[in-house]
């Protein structure tokens, strides 16, 4: 009977065949462990770049389309809102970037901070019986009163009613309802996860619907709410300056009385001094109810705010009013 040998180990007939001829995946292996540089330590390997169509064939003329379509893909990108940056600069700017102050106002309550956890559910709660439950929440932010309104949302005294101010805010309130969940997650030190719906109120001011995964005290999120701002750093609108012309031959709008061309978007900006033309800031009416899992009202919250308004129960766990009086 011959006896047993172990794998690759040599024979009478020669050596293994396959310790000759190794796997072409590992002769890279074993060369770099021979010069000593494998490890965890070891660079990253550049990526690989492809040059575009136009340039792999020589297409100049072609390159420059190329770029402005993409750089106008980009920019509609960027307008939708999203964060960060879509892309690297194409052309690196000429220009210094427009610098805004940071430091927060005087005029709002100090903003508590901690450090950010990565995690994304709230506190567990204990019952008497010994069984755990996570709870969640139900938020409705509002935006200040700018005046008395009837019961239908129209205003009570037309002539003293604040119509541009309730007009910046509804531009801004996107932005300020960001600067909130930022807000909010830097004081309670963790990743708050909400999913919510902004709808007009009889006013026609907007409001927000969140349900929140987790439970805050509603001193915090008063708190939170009432900290928090965002500065419209735009031109001044109050008033027409002049009455605009175009001048077919210069390509440009123009004063229709001394026909000189009328300043520029970024030439308006750079002119803004340090005080910015709106700040936009919650109203006092913050509303919060704590939601389980067995609650009556959980398939009407999670209705709310996952379907249109015409879709939309009819009865709802407390709704918010549209009454801009309180």
């Amino acid at each position: 009977m011959p006896a047993l040998r172990e794998a690759g180990s040599p024979t009478a007939q020669g050596p293994d065949p396959r310790r000759l001829a190794p796997h072409r995946r590992t002769r890279p292996r074993a060369r770099t462990c021979h010069r000593g540089t494998a490890g965890t330590d070891q660079p990253p390997r550049p990526p690989r770049t492809r040059p575009r169509p136009a340039v792999r064939e020589s297409q100049w003329d072609q390159v420059d389309e190329v770029d402005d379509a993409i750089r106008e893909v980009e920019e509609t990108i960027a307008a939708e809102g999203l964060r960060g940056s879509v892309a690297p600069a194409h052309d690196k700017p000429t220009e210094p970037k427009r610098q805004r102050s940071t430091k927060r106002r005087q005029d709002a309550p100090a903003l508590p901070r901690q450090k950010v956890d990565p995690r994304t559910i709230g506190r567990v709660y204990t019952a008497p019986d010994g069984t755990e439950y996570r709870p969640s929440m139900w938020l409705t932010v509002t935006l200040d009163s700018y005046g008395p309104v009837r019961p239908d949302g129209s205003p009570v005294d037309p002539a003293t009613y604040d119509y541009r101010r309730a007009a910046w805010d509804a531009i801004a309130f996107p932005r300020l309802l960001d600067r909130f969940w930022q807000n909010l997650r830097r004081c309670v030190g963790w990743n708050v996860q909400y999913a919510g719906c902004v709808e007009p109120q009889r006013r026609l001011a907007p409001h927000a619907h969140f349900a929140i995964r987790g439970t805050i005290p509603r001193a915090v999120l008063r708190e939170v709410a009432a900290a928090t701002y965002h500065q419209v750093w735009w031109p001044k609108v109050d008033a027409p300056t002049c009455r605009p012309v175009w001048n077919a031959d210069a390509e440009t709008w123009c004063d229709g009385e001394t026909g000189l061309p009328l300043t520029s978007w970024d030439e308006a900006l750079d002119a803004i001094e340090d005080e910015p033309t709106h700040v936009i800031r919650f109203g006092a009416q913050i509303r919060a109810e704590g939601v389980t899992a067995d609650d009556k009202n959980v398939d009407r919250t999670i209705g709310y705010i996952t379907t249109s308004p015409s879709q939309r129960p009819t009865a709802t766990p407390r709704p918010p009013t549209g009454n801009a009086t309180t």
